[in-house]
């Protein structure tokens, strides 16, 4: 009689069991669903914050053609692209809505035909808005198709020969390249401790060429020797790639009024620095976080060749171009709307300028 209590109390132990049991594996499953063990964004940013930075792109170019003189080319142009983030998912992919909202260029006086062509390339881009998705790591998982396509007939005119090479020319990979730069080089998931390294991917676009698709190594150097904190994170950029030609249908190839083929290209340098901050913001500025972007300043040298054919003709060119590519965060509203002069402007870098000849000394 003495265990005439023990079987009840085991059944009545074996059911708390099962409903915990029972409870564990419902709460982990709804967890799953919405979201709770997932990391937070990238940043912390919420739905309505938003930042813009300013971009210069210099470029240099030389271009070689037998038997005749060297042409020459450099501009800069200058570009203001507005970062809004739309929504953020249960497991912390960010929407976050592209727009370039103001471009200028300035370019060599002679170049005066270039300069139209580079003029209403700019008036262009100045259409462009699109949403991408930004994980918690930083990496941009892709980019609205609807989106995308809207830019590509804008661009081509709804020319078919033209909307196939801009197909090519502006694939998700050159578009994220370019415009998911300020998230590329930080993360969530990273320690960002001195002699830390990791890898991320670039493109750098070389138009109706090709891209080169390059391997970034992002390292964080030890400057000191004594890995002291410090106010921002200096990063280190180094890149090498391999250059992947343009792929067109034979037919969207001939409509085309010049042809480039045996084209060939050499990443001669990829490197560059990235600052992020780690200070909190001021109360001036804002009423949240901010984004850990600080500024991006990019080096890119690159070589090669191709056969220009035009109708029956052929003739072989080389080129050399060097990039330098500055992206600086201007301002930004997180956490709640601005205060009063919150927003201000941080000049854009101007290219160093060329030192004046000293002047010859007086003949006695």
């Amino acid at each position: 009689m003495r265990y005439s209590g023990l079987i009840p109390g085991l059944r009545c132990q074996f059911q708390v069991v099962r409903w915990c049991c029972c409870s564990l594996a419902f709460f982990f499953c709804w967890s799953a669903a919405t979201g709770l063990s997932a990391a937070p964004p990238l940043w912390g940013m919420r739905a309505g914050d938003s930042f813009i930075v300013d971009v210069m792109l210099i470029r240099s170019t030389q271009i070689d053609i037998p038997e005749h003189e060297p042409i020459i080319a450099k501009t800069t142009e200058q570009l203001e692209v507005d970062y809004r983030v739309e929504n953020v998912a249960p497991n912390g992919t960010m929407y976050v809505r592209v727009k370039v909202t103001g471009g200028a260029r300035k370019g060599d006086p002679e170049e005066s035909g270039l300069s139209v062509l580079a003029d209403q390339r700019l008036r262009l881009l100045e259409t462009v808005e699109l949403v991408m998705e930004v994980a918690p790591d930083g990496l941009v998982e892709r980019i609205s198709a609807g989106d995308r396509a809207a830019m590509i007939s804008n661009f081509s005119g709804l020319n078919s020969a033209t909307t196939a090479w801009l197909e090519q020319c502006c694939s998700d990979n050159t578009l994220i390249s370019w415009f998911g730069r300020p998230f590329l080089f930080s993360s969530n998931t990273k320690s960002h401790k001195p002699d830390s390294s990791w890898d991320r991917s670039d493109e750098v676009s070389l138009g109706v060429l090709g891209t080169l698709r390059t391997n970034v190594r992002i390292s964080v150097p030890d400057e000191d020797g004594e890995g002291k904190a410090s106010e921002n994170i200096n990063l280190r950029l180094t890149g090498n790639g391999r250059f992947v030609p343009i792929s067109v249908s034979e037919k969207s190839a001939a409509a085309a009024p010049l042809r480039f083929v045996s084209t060939e290209a050499v990443l001669d340098e990829y490197s560059g620095t990235s600052v992020l901050s780690t200070t909190a913001p001021p109360e001036s500025r804002a009423a949240g976080n901010r984004p850990l972007f600080e500024q991006l300043n990019l080096k890119i040298v690159l070589h090669g060749s191709c056969d220009i054919l035009v109708g029956a003709s052929s003739r072989t060119v080389s080129f050399r171009q060097v990039q330098t590519h500055s992206w600086i965060l201007r301002s930004w509203r997180m956490g709640g709307p601005f205060p009063l002069g919150a927003a201000q402007d941080i000049p854009l870098p101007q290219p160093l300028a060329e030192p004046e000849p000293e002047p010859e000394p007086e003949k006695k």
